[in-house]
């Protein structure tokens, strides 16, 4: 209980099972486990158009310790986790994301979510308090400094 999935996903969870979850989880784990009969694959690779390629980068590296594992430059940006996801960052010149989209990372406790919260807020970003939103989540949104919003949250596995 408590493992994490990946660190950056599309937010599904709320409308996933704690079993469903759990199996995800276990996945992570296990490359050959399969999921209701089928081998699932792993999201690896998110693109994102972003208005600052220098500055989001660097906002992800210090906030959620991504790091650069490719040269490069003003219009792009090659990162990755320690789970192996690779994010690309292109320069847009106007970025729009659909309502709703966002990326997320899962922290394994409310107390690391509060404290990603304040590091945040004493270094000048306005982002909200965390919440406790549907199925106990402890949550907050903000808008990042590419134009995407970014989502912090703990969920509890063990209801």
């Amino acid at each position: 209980m408590g493992e994490l999935l990946n660190p950056i996903l599309v937010d599904l969870l709320p409308a996933q099972s704690s079993s469903q979850l759990e199996r995800l989880n276990q996945n992570q784990r296990d490359p050959n486990f399969e999921l209701e009969g089928k081998n699932t694959m792993k999201l690896n690779h998110l693109n994102l158009i972003v208005t600052d390629v220098p500055a989001t980068s660097a906002f992800l590296e210090k906030y959620f310790g991504l790091r650069s594992i490719a040269q490069g430059n003003q219009n792009m940006a090659f990162m990755s986790d320690d789970s192996g996801l690779m994010l690309i960052m292109f320069k847009g010149k106007a970025v729009s994301y659909p309502e709703g989209f966002h990326i997320g990372f899962l922290q394994e406790s409310e107390a690391q979510v509060n404290e990603i919260h304040q590091r945040l807020t004493d270094d000048g970003f306005d982002v909200p308090a965390p919440q406790r939103q549907q199925g106990g989540r402890w949550t907050f949104y903000f808008d990042s400094p590419g134009g995407f919003v970014i989502e912090v949250e703990h969920v509890r596995f063990d209801r």
